[in-house]
């Protein structure tokens, strides 16, 4: 199964993102194998994901609730427990993992979770584990080229932050999301932060909502600290 990684990540964390090789629906029964596949495949006993639903919601995450927290409704999870390995998935959206001192989190930044303020709410889960973000990598997403949009859309993010330093008219109305992801990380004292730099609407190699409609899958983004 190809992989994308996370090259700059800190020494005792791994990162990285399925491609479209694989894809990695809402955890069920059907899909399991692929889980338990790439599990097989880095060494790892589980991965905790979400039944994501473009909210700002960020679970906290430990041995003990696992089971309870996995598919539960929301796009962030957060843990300080070494070899639990945590993801979210995309196919447009932009998987973000955080990384603290001793404290991880994956996010999913589709347009609403990040302007409703997803990345804050990691922040406060970091700040009330007395950590604070060091690092971040910021996976594979819609570049903005790809993603034109609408001026329902910019009435709506207008409403919510201020859009303009991320509209680009050209033919046409276009998102730059990764810019605005970047900057919010920023916003929370993220001193180092890689990206992927890779369009999945224009990279066949990656699963694209935009792209592929409803036939589209879902890569997956999985970070861990080694024990």
């Amino acid at each position: 199964m190809k992989i994308v990684r996370a090259y700059n990540a800190p020494t005792n964390v791994s990162i990285f993102m399925t491609t479209a090789e694989a894809t990695f629906d809402r955890y069920s029964a059907d899909s399991r194998p692929v889980y338990e596949a790439l599990c097989a495949a880095e060494g790892l006993i589980s991965i905790v994901t979400l039944h994501q639903v473009h909210s700002a919601n960020v679970f906290r995450v430990s041995a003990a609730n696992q089971l309870a927290v996995n598919d539960s409704d929301g796009d962030g999870l957060f843990t300080s427990e070494a070899g639990l390995a945590i993801g979210v998935r995309a196919a447009d959206c932009y998987p973000v993992a955080i990384v603290g001192e001793h404290s991880i989190a994956t996010v999913h930044c589709g347009w609403r979770g990040a302007v409703n303020g997803i990345i804050n709410s990691a922040a406060r889960l970091f700040q009330a584990e007395g950590d604070k973000p060091q690092y971040a990598y910021v996976g594979a997403g819609i570049s903005c080229e790809a993603f034109e949009v609408k001026e329902d859309f910019i009435a709506e993010v207008s409403k919510l932050t201020n859009s303009a330093p991320y509209l680009v008219n050209n033919d046409g109305w276009h998102f730059d999301l990764k810019k605005f992801i970047v900057d919010r990380l920023r916003d929370i004292d993220v001193a180092n932060i890689e990206t992927a730099d890779r369009c999945t609407f224009a990279d066949p190699s990656f699963h694209s909502y935009r792209r592929d409609g409803a036939a589209a899958g879902r890569m997956l983004m999985v970070a861990y600290a080694r024990r």
